[in-house]
């Protein structure tokens, strides 16, 4: 740290839970190309002397860049010295089948790790992860 550069001592705690009832907002403004189909809710809470932080979001019925979802749902978090997220949704196919997506992400150390799994409802599961 140089003689110029002051560390800003910060106590941020708060809880916070969120009802979003539509896209709007994201989709015209910040050009997300999302469509809530349902209400959508995201709680959680970021507290700075604990160093700790959570975010978990429940989205029932979405459309993603034309793509229709359903049951996602997001949990970040940061137990112990890692962030952890899990991501995982249903996605719709044209002809009504469902592929089950899901990601789950640790980053520690300066290292990612992540494993990517996907399944049509048959008895075969795959996976990617480094």
């Amino acid at each position: 740290m140089t003689a110029e550069t002051k560390q800003i001592k910060s106590n941020n705690d708060f809880r916070f839970d969120l009802k979003m009832e539509n896209s709007d907002l994201l989709s015209k403004v910040i050009g997300i190309p999302l469509d809530l189909k349902m209400p959508a809710t995201l709680n959680g809470y970021f507290n700075d002397s604990l160093t700790r932080l959570k975010v978990n979001g429940y989205f029932p019925e979405f459309t993603y860049n034309n793509t229709r979802y359903e049951s996602g749902t997001i949990l970040c978090e940061n137990p112990g010295n890692q962030l952890q997220c899990k991501v995982r949704a249903n996605m719709m196919m044209k002809k009504g089948s469902m592929l089950n997506l899901s990601l789950n992400a640790n980053a520690k150390d300066d290292r990612l790790h992540t494993t990517v799994n996907w399944g049509n409802n048959t008895n075969v599961t795959y996976k990617w992860g480094n």
